[in-house]
């Protein structure tokens, strides 16, 4: 079994969200540890570099361990929140690695 794992996903929306869909976005996302659980890090954040392609928001989540990772997927409040990414016609990009020798932290 893996330590941990990680999962990065950006959001490329068509346009941009209204008030109301971003403050959605950031409560949905805020009430996974309670609701879903299993994180040792969460984080949703917008893009203010302007260098990132169009991608308007990251998302950063940390699992306790591959098991959490898992159950994440097909919780019903991930699907959710999924559901409504995809009515807006995101373009996601996600990218999902364990923390272990090969994939290492560098620093804290």
């Amino acid at each position: 079994m893996v330590e941990r794992m990680q999962h990065v996903v950006l959001f490329k929306f068509p346009q941009d969200l209204t008030e109301d869909d971003e403050r959605y976005m950031f409560e949905h996302v805020g009430s996974w540890p309670e609701k879903i659980g299993g994180f040792t890090r969460l984080r949703l954040g917008a893009d203010v570099s302007g260098r990132s392609r169009g991608h308007q928001y990251l998302l950063f989540a940390e699992f306790e361990d591959e098991d959490r990772y898992r159950e994440y997927f097909p919780h019903p409040v991930h699907q959710e929140f999924s559901d409504w990414v995809h009515a807006r016609d995101c373009e996601v990009l996600a990218l999902d690695y364990p923390l272990s020798e090969r994939h290492r932290m560098i620093g804290s």
